[in-house]
């Protein structure tokens, strides 16, 4: 498991369920009520296999920026 590709967003998509939508991903936004901090933890959490697991983070940047990456 590694860092994916970093996706630059468009500055007026600002909601992840948006993005998904924009870049026809298979993804279910879900919290399950468990800390996930790693992969690891989500897959045991949700009763799945690492490999289902996709984790996103989105930094806006001091100048509204966004910047969105992923660990899969």
């Amino acid at each position: 498991m590694g860092l994916g590709p970093v996706i630059a967003m468009k500055e007026e998509a600002l909601d992840l369920a948006d993005f998904i939508l924009e870049q026809d991903l298979q993804a279910e936004i879900v919290s399950p009520g468990a800390h996930m901090p790693t992969v690891d933890a989500a897959a045991a959490a949700m009763k799945v296999a690492p490999e289902q697991i996709f984790k996103s983070v989105l930094f806006q940047a001091k100048n509204g920026q966004w910047q969105y990456t992923y660990w899969d």
